[in-house]
């Protein structure tokens, strides 16, 4: 048998990973209430280094939903948060994340999660930066939203699972740090304010269990030590309400 790599699932064995579903749900029943299946399915690398599914995703969720409602009635299945990439047509490495979730709708998806996991990195762009089809920027989210409101299903919620912006001093989508915390900050008044369909923002990363040695440690909030870095002393400020977003530091 020829090995495959870690994220591969045969359809085939899509009632076994329902199965592993239930098993988890049940086990963490009143400790766990959220599940996300699969993470950024839209990619190769993530879906098994294969040309990627939509419609295939979709009989995944199908599968998943019904087994992971039976082992808790209350928990929520969020549709696993799609990379942005504005991969063209027929990319080996991945498909246009706006329009994978809209073949997810057109393959039935809908009765098949509560709620949308979402991924919005800022790159270079400010957090105010207007969406579009051909950026990635931190509002490409709304752009995600728009398909769910156009598709009737408004009503879900989506969790940012993932977001936030890079201060490595030499990678070519860095911003410099005092960017990065006056980005970070803003983005969180951001989604407050203005996004009420948005139920959660995680920012990446709050730390690594060892070192990357690259551009991916800079997007860490304290080091493998627990160490804090000057973004997270900056976002404990707002949170505790000591600082605004206006106030220049």
């Amino acid at each position: 048998m020829q090995p495959t790599p870690l994220t591969y699932l045969d359809e085939t064995h899509y009632s076994d990973f329902a199965d592993f579903v239930y098993t988890f749900v049940e086990r963490y029943l009143g400790l766990v209430g959220h599940v996300i299946v699969w993470n950024e399915p839209n990619l190769s690398f993530e879906w098994g280094q294969r040309p990627v599914d939509p419609e295939s995703y979709a009989r995944l969720l199908q599968a998943v939903y019904p087994r992971a409602k039976a082992a808790n009635r209350d928990v929520q299945v969020l549709a696993g948060a799609l990379a942005p990439t504005l991969a063209p047509p027929g990319h080996s490495e991945g498909m246009d994340d706006l329009v994978f979730l809209q073949r997810m709708y057109d393959a039935g998806a809908a009765d098949a999660f509560d709620a949308l996991a979402a991924h919005t990195y800022g790159l270079k762009f400010p957090p105010d930066d207007p969406p579009a089809a051909d950026k990635i920027n931190f509002r490409r989210v709304e752009l995600l939203r728009e398909i769910m409101v156009n598709n009737r299903d408004a009503d879900k919620p989506v969790y940012i699972t993932e977001a936030g912006w890079n201060d490595h001093p030499r990678w070519t989508k860095a911003v410099r740090p005092y960017a990065r915390m006056g980005y970070t900050v803003e983005a969180y008044d951001l989604a407050l304010k203005q996004w009420d369909w948005c139920e959660a923002m995680v920012m990446w990363a709050f730390r690594y269990p060892w070192d990357a040695k690259s551009f991916q440690d800079y997007f860490t909030f304290v080091d493998v030590g627990f160490r804090p870095k000057p973004i997270y002393l900056e976002v404990q400020r707002y949170a505790r309400g000591e600082r605004g977003v206006d106030d220049g530091g």
